[in-house]
């Protein structure tokens, strides 16, 4: 889809990328997978992000991970913290997988 016809068919409010770590607005390179919305790199540093569910044993990519904002108090501050949960039970105890080489998979954008 281009981003013309995106602009068209959604309102701003919800022209946001889907990846965890950018959760900024889509301005060019539209992606889509699984009826989210992504920038074309996000999407796909997403799916190279490999979690293992530590309940069920599940593996998945980071596009198909649910994630919650909590908001924590720190002295007189209030941060958010984003926590993934497991797409098949909902579990927060997820361990990041590494690469064949051994390094973690970091974020390109």
């Amino acid at each position: 889809m281009s981003i013309r016809a995106l602009y068209r068919r959604m309102p701003k409010s919800k022209r946001v990328c889907s990846y965890y770590r950018c959760q900024k607005e889509l301005q060019s390179n539209p992606d889509f997978k699984n009826g989210h919305l992504y920038h074309h790199g996000c999407k796909m540093s997403a799916e190279e992000e490999r979690y293992r569910c530590l309940e069920c044993l599940n593996i998945f990519d980071a596009t198909e991970a649910s994630w919650d904002v909590t908001q924590k108090l720190h002295g007189d501050c209030v941060g958010e913290t984003i926590k993934l949960m497991c797409p098949y039970c909902g579990s927060l105890n997820l361990k990041r997988l590494r690469m064949p080489d051994g390094k973690l998979v970091e974020c390109k954008t």
